[in-house]
């Protein structure tokens, strides 16, 4: 689900890097060799996915509140 939200505007990842274990990421060639990727063309292929804020899981919550305060969400 990550993937779907990554790179658009108005959105934001808080905490630390994926496992990059679940199967949403597997990428699996098409009839034609193509592969689907995120919106930056990147095939997740079981990677990592790296947060947009970095963030020790204690502090995650708060400063995605934060964030979504400064973007007018209360």
């Amino acid at each position: 689900m990550l993937t779907a939200f990554r790179g658009l505007d108005g959105v934001a990842s808080f905490g630390a890097d994926s496992a990059g274990l679940t199967s949403g990421n597997v990428a699996t060639p098409l009839a034609d060799g193509a592969l689907i990727v995120d919106r930056a063309g990147v095939n997740l292929d079981n990677q990592p996915i790296a947060p947009g804020h970095v963030v020790g899981t204690l502090y995650a919550d708060r400063d995605a509140r934060e964030w979504l305060a400064t973007q007018g969400c209360g």
